[in-house]
């Protein structure tokens, strides 16, 4: 991306401070860094953060270690440290020199308490909040080239799964981990960066946080599949449930009624809609067939640049859907001890309605 983007988005942010009131915004190697300076959310345990005042020009901080990567960000200030020395002195005293008031300074939320109890202490006098709000109504709405990188995150989610499934009863016999590791090699090949896969077999897709371990794929027995990867830091996220082997008559009679909570959601996702009604939809078809209690998690998220994002897709959220918008849509019904369904599409948010980014078939899928 341009330099233009990025000081775009800093000074829509300077904005946004001063509609708050905020004095200060720190943020550290995060998701919300790479989006307003283009560096990756990947850092250690040495300080490294963007300083941005209400009014005037941002400077950045880091380690000597982290100079060349650093010098290519569109922030012309950057003031360096080595180790031995003490960041949060350099921090105040460059806050001070600059004129820069304190009295009410936002840290970002992922910011490590190692550093965010020493820029406290290092700025006594402060009042702290925490400081996401300040890019979350810029992340909300997706430009073009961040559509584009989470479609092709999710085409390449869609054809990791074709190629794995193509081995069809083969995998019978093998676990849950053998499986997400194919994926996770697949996505890979595809040139995506994966960052993990929940695979759950029979009664462990019951479990809607499965933890993906040693259990066996059997004949007769259902596997969900909930994973994704990344495309220039934007991420994919799809569920799939197949069965091996015939399923028995209330899997199908579940996996058809999840399927129609899906469509219906998607039917309500339009631009105008409160953000809720999404969920409503979902949900009270799931409870006339009878199986509400069953269905215990929100509808779906806000995805980007982190896998879960705000606002949510979930009951009583008053959030106005507009386009630009991407959020999942992934109902589900969950039987303790026996199985689980649930099945998911990420939907973007167009000026007439949603668009399915997802393209895996979304009925059924029973192998062998």
């Amino acid at each position: 991306m341009s330099w233009a983007i990025f000081e775009s988005r800093i000074r829509r942010t300077q904005a946004e401070m001063q509609g708050l009131g905020i004095d200060l915004f720190v943020a550290g190697a995060s998701s919300n860094l790479f989006y307003l300076t283009g560096y990756p959310p990947r850092g250690d345990e040495r300080l490294l953060a963007l300083v941005l005042p209400r009014e005037g020009e941002p400077f950045f901080i880091a380690n000597l270690l982290y100079r060349l990567q650093v010098e290519r960000l569109p922030v012309k200030e950057q003031l360096y440290w080595a180790d031995g020395q003490d960041p949060y002195g350099l921090l105040k005293s460059a806050v001070e020199a600059r004129g820069f008031k304190t009295g009410k300074v936002a840290l970002e939320a992922s910011l490590p308490a190692r550093f965010a109890l020493a820029i406290q202490q290092a700025l006594k006098g402060s009042s702290f909040l925490l400081g996401d709000a300040l890019t979350e109504n810029q992340r909300l709405i997706k430009d073009e080239s961040e559509l584009s990188a989470i479609r092709r995150a999710s085409a390449g989610a869609d054809e990791a799964l074709r190629a794995v499934l193509k081995r069809g009863r083969a995998w019978i016999g093998e676990t849950e981990r053998a499986f997400s590791d194919a994926l996770t090699a697949e996505m890979r090949a595809l040139g995506l960066e994966a960052y993990g896969a929940l695979i759950a077999v029979g009664a462990g897709a019951a479990e809607p946080h499965h933890r993906t371990g040693e259990t066996k794929i059997e004949d007769g027995s259902c596997l969900l599949a909930d994973f994704g990867g990344r495309v220039e830091g934007y991420c994919s996220d799809i569920t799939r449930t197949v069965h091996f082997g015939k399923p028995c008559p209330e899997f199908e009679r579940v996996y058809g009624i999840v399927l129609e909570a899906h469509l219906r959601a998607e039917a309500a996702a339009r631009p105008g809609g409160i953000l809720g009604e999404v969920d409503d939809a979902a949900r009270e078809y799931i409870a006339g067939q009878g199986y509400g209690e069953a269905f215990t998690h929100r509808l779906g998220h806000g995805i980007g640049l982190d896998v879960h994002e705000g606002p949510s897709a979930v009951r009583g959220e008053k959030t106005v859907i507009r386009p630009g918008m991407v959020f999942s849509n992934e109902p589900g019904i969950y039987l303790p001890g026996r199985f689980g369904v649930r099945i998911e599409n990420l939907l973007a948010i167009g000026q007439s309605g949603a668009e399915a980014l997802n393209r895996f078939p979304r009925e059924l899928v029973v192998i062998g």
